[in-house]
């Protein structure tokens, strides 16, 4: 209780997980800037594929692994639990399915499809990331034409398959953030005066802007 107030304990639950993961991608993200800032990231090697150079932020990846893994986990979970409170949300605004019955189980859909997607998107992130780091870790990815050419080839695939599949996802995070966005637009237009809130949002903008 909070307040004195009931609270579900599905949306606590939500909440503690985006929150986390959130967390946990903020620590490394600014973990990446500092090595950005450390003159460890070279846009001139990366885009030329240099050996040493890919071999160094690989070896860098490692380092945080835990952290990623962890961040997509708690996200997955998140993103799971979400649909609880939605199903409850979208039932008790149709009171029982009696009214807009048609809407709200649009918007039903569309909060359980885009969850779920999102939800096998993580697990494959995290799966993607972590073999990806296996085989940085313990494969010969330095000597493919023979044993002592040190060509370097595995550590450029290993890369470009990593910017492909990370390309993939990131879209696909995009699409369930926009459908998200959709859903809770729609509702706040449903049960609220959205269209005043709206406008006077944009007097105040242009109010601020001359």
């Amino acid at each position: 209780m909070i307040c004195g107030k009931p609270v579900d304990v599905s949306c606590i639950l939500t909440a503690i997980c985006f929150f986390l993961s959130n967390i946990l991608n903020i620590i490394l993200r600014a973990a990446e800037f500092q090595g950005a800032k450390n003159g460890d990231y070279d846009y001139y090697n990366f885009l030329q594929l240099d050996t040493q150079y890919l071999q160094q932020q690989w070896e860098r990846r490692l380092q945080h692994q835990g952290l990623r893994t962890f961040s997509n986990l708690f996200g997955a979970l998140a993103w799971f639990l979400f649909c609880l409170p939605t199903l409850q949300v979208s039932w008790i605004l149709s009171r029982g399915g009696k009214r807009r019955l048609s809407l709200h189980v649009t918007l039903t859909l569309m909060v359980v499809g885009g969850s779920l997607t999102e939800l096998i998107s993580r697990l494959m992130s995290v799966g993607m990331n972590n073999i990806t780091l296996y085989l940085a870790s313990d494969f010969n990815l330095n000597n493919w034409v023979d044993d002592t050419s040190n060509d370097g080839i595995g550590w450029k695939t290993l890369e470009v398959t990593s910017m492909l599949a990370n390309g993939m996802m990131l879209w696909i995070d995009a699409l369930e953030w926009l459908a998200l966005f959709s859903v809770l637009v729609s509702l706040l237009e449903l049960y609220t005066n959205f269209s005043s809130i709206l406008s006077l949002l944009i007097v105040c903008f242009l109010f601020e802007r001359f």
